[in-house]
């Protein structure tokens, strides 16, 4: 019998919560305000505090001996699966006289055998066969699932029960998940913090096969057991359902599979193999459990780490429950594929979350979307992933799943258009089997021209050194710095000592570009597009008015959606002498110096008083061309100051330096082919200046005796737009023309020089 001050009881062994206690005792340096050390709190975590265990399986076996260990005496375990033969290996609680009994049932009665004075009341069946009563009594709940729609329906409960006038309906949730030598922990408190529909989008797409390659051509085994689950079962049973959890659905699978590899000389076809395939389950790994479960580490993993043990389920419940340290705030990740790796961030609530957020889901979709493939999107979207969805509106039905008859009724409208049966802004109720709720995306159909996006298009240097970056992701969250459109933004940090970043220009825009939808510079090169589109000769065609850029934008997207279209025009100047200046000029290496903190303005104005703990720069700044860059100018590549300078620099090196004479608007190009006439040198002068307008070209003077021409422009800005662009030579005919800049014909006699429509330069 316990007694009323928490103390040890009868059944308990000397010095059972010596180290524990230790803890509860007395408040340390990261105790929570509300602690209250002593009697009372071990009388709470060992007499009154309920916990619910959701799933018995690897995680889960690891959570009850935990938890049992830690003090907790009242423990719920849940899990609908039987006990394999192939879980022995890692599900420390079951031998092999318990295969094929109720796993619920032999973990607690391990678990009460082995700690005395615990009470594990098990449950055989599904979570979804409890009510919101039964879910009421607990104070935490811990899950161990290996299946993404039972998290979600338990995240969306625990939710759902939050009554705002009852603090006592918040039940704080741990989820905790293994992926081989991966894990992960976290704490989701309903409506508080993020839940666990917020973070969907970060779940891996589950993988699939092609049907060709299952069918006609297997290399892998679990292309043989795709065959056999997805093909030939349905050939050979018939209507009969498949039953993942059903061993001898299982073992059917194994049998035929195994045959079809040893058909094609393929090996590592297992029974848990094709129960990992069908399951779409990633084998287990024991120390992974025992880390992500917490409070002891295998023999077999001699690590000891303070993050992992700190963050992982155990340890969250025990200071929930006592309040004797802060709790994980609020997700944990340990990765151990190379070497051990651990990071822990708070994961943000998504405002437009169906479960937590409380408002619908708005999805921009065209007037030509049918049903299908709305029900396709709802299947796919990263941030959605629904099986079987099910659509309505407020008046009526669209498509269900089930029962038969009214599946059979609504088919037709699957080939329909979606605009046909929802009105513009209208509202679809979407619900399925294994969710305890309803999405209601909104159709906007005059959003169809907004961008929404899963990931950003970005180049090295801005996504940073760091492995693991986290993102915020806001979809239209503002407009495209180029085309005006509403797109997904994307906000994050590099890296440590950098600022934040996020994205500018739309994905369409980036696309059409080729370029970075933060930096603007080009993917390929690490350039200023002005610098490539003068070395490749592309002609820029997207307008720059603002009542056609938007127009322009959606033309594109739609060319790049039918794929047969070049999104960039390149010239003939794109041969061998542009691929040289870009090769000199690329950059190949990230420069994560262009991530800097931005100059403090504090410090500018002498008033900032952080000292090194100012996260910004404390420079002065250099007040330059340089300092006025604006998004469109480096978009379109027009009058870049970055691009000038590095232009400039080149054509320097390159021996065209402009002369001092401002008067001198002429090149001179020698070393023309033989074959050269005055058009042929004007069409390849046309062809390798888009960014000059035809007009600005005086006149060509051709001096076929000597295979050379002078080149005269009506400006001095034409003719060193044309230096830039010539400074690795011009190609002609398969051969490289030779550039300089001509001089006035009387600068070698006379200070003065001749200028005029007819005056020929001489080479400088």
């Amino acid at each position: 019998m316990a007694t009323g001050n928490g103390s040890a009881t009868s059944s308990d062994w000397q010095d059972r919560y010596y180290h524990v206690d230790q803890i509860l005792d007395r408040p340390g340096p990261r105790t929570d305000p509300s602690f209250l050390a002593g009697d009372e709190v071990k009388d709470f975590l060992r007499n009154k505090c309920k916990i619910l265990v959701i799933g018995a399986g690897g995680l889960g076996c690891e959570i009850l001996a935990n938890l049992a260990l830690t003090g907790f005496k009242d423990i719920h375990v849940i899990d609908m699966d039987t006990i394999d033969i192939s879980n022995l290996n890692r599900q420390f609680l079951f031998r092999p006289a318990d295969v094929g009994r109720p796993k619920a049932i032999v973990a607690a009665e391990y678990v009460m055998k082995r700690v005395p004075g615990i009470k594990v009341t098990p449950y055989y069946g599904k979570i979804q066969d409890k009510g919101d009563d039964y879910y009421m009594q607990f104070n935490l709940v811990i899950c161990g699932l290996d299946s993404v729609e039972a998290r979600r329906w338990i995240n969306a409960t625990l939710v759902n029960l939050v009554d705002p006038e009852n603090p006592e309906s918040l039940k704080p949730l741990i989820d905790g998940g293994t992926e081989g030598f991966k894990g992960q922990a976290r704490v989701i408190l309903p409506t508080v913090s993020s839940c666990y529909e917020c973070s969907l989008d970060m779940l891996n797409k589950p993988t699939t096969f092609p049907i060709c390659t299952i069918a006609n051509t297997p290399r892998l085994p679990e292309h043989c057991i795709e065959w056999a689950s997805v093909l030939e079962w349905p050939r050979a049973r018939g209507d009969e359902k498949l039953d993942t959890d059903d061993p001898e659905h299982i073992g059917w699978l194994y049998s035929i599979a195994a045959a079809r590899a040893k058909e094609f000389k393929i090996e590592g076809v297992t029974w848990s193999l094709t129960q990992g395939v069908v399951k779409n389950v990633i084998p287990a790994i024991a120390s992974t459990n025992a880390i992500i479960a917490g409070m002891r580490t295998p023999s077999s993993h001699s690590i000891y780490l303070t993050e992992v043990l700190a963050a992982a389920c155990c340890n969250e419940a025990f200071k929930i429950a006592t309040s004797s340290a802060a709790y994980l705030n609020n997700y944990f990740m340990l990765i151990g594929t190379e070497g051990v790796y651990s990071y822990t961030f708070e994961h943000e609530k998504r405002d437009h979350c169906p479960v937590c957020g409380g408002e619908a889901l708005e999805m921009s979709i065209s007037r030509d979307w049918t049903v299908e493939q709305l029900m396709e999107l709802l299947t796919e979207k990263q941030n959605i992933q629904i099986k079987k969805p099910s659509l309505a509106t407020p008046e009526k039905p669209i498509y269900f799943q089930q029962p038969p008859q009214l599946e059979e009724a609504t088919r037709p409208n699957l080939e329909k258009k979606v605009s046909e049966l929802v009105p513009d802004g209208g509202e679809i109720t979407v619900t399925a089997s294994s969710l305890p709720f309803n999405k209601m995306p909104k159709a906007d159909i005059n959003k169809a021209g907004w961008e929404q996006s899963e990931f950003p298009i970005l180049c090295e240097t801005c996504l940073g050194p760091n492995p693991f970056i986290r993102m915020s992701k806001q979809e239209f969250g503002r407009s495209c710095g180029t085309c005006a459109r509403p797109f997904t933004v994307f906000r994050w940090n590099p890296g440590s000592g950098a600022r934040y970043k996020t994205t500018v220009i739309c994905q369409t825009c980036a696309k059409v570009k080729n370029v970075c939808q933060t930096c603007l510079l080009d993917l390929e090169y690490g350039l200023p597009t002005q610098v490539r589109d003068t070395a490749l000769a592309i002609q820029n065609e997207a307008p720059t008015s603002d009542i056609n850029r938007e127009y322009y934008a959606q033309n594109m997207e739609n060319k790049m959606e039918d794929g047969n279209q070049a999104l960039m025009q390149v010239g003939t100047r794109a041969t061998s002498a542009g691929k040289e200046m870009l090769k000199q000029l690329a950059r190949t290496n990230p420069y994560y110096k262009r991530n800097r903190p931005h100059i403090c303005s504090f410090f500018v104005k002498g008033e900032c008083n952080r000292g090194s703990e100012c996260p910004f720069r404390h420079e002065k700044p250099v007040e330059n061309d340089l300092s006025h860059q604006n998004i469109q100018d480096r978009y379109h590549g027009r009058d870049d100051p970055v691009a000038r300078k590095i232009m400039a620099n080149h054509t320097e090196a390159q021996g065209l330096k402009p002369p001092e004479d401002e008067n001198i608007t002429s090149l001179f190009l020698s070393s023309l082919p033989a074959s050269a006439t005055e058009l042929s040198i004007r069409t390849h002068v046309a062809n390798s200046l888009p960014q000059v307008p035809a007009s600005q070209l005086r006149s060509v003077v051709h001096v076929a005796k000597s295979r050379c021409a002078f080149v005269n422009f009506k400006d001095r800005n034409s003719a060193e737009r044309a230096a830039e662009a010539w400074a690795n030579g011009l190609d002609m005919d398969d051969e490289r023309v030779l550039v300089k800049w001509g001089r006035s014909k009387g600068s070698a006699k006379s200070a003065a020089p001749i200028v005029g429509p007819s005056a020929v330069a001489a080479p400088a």
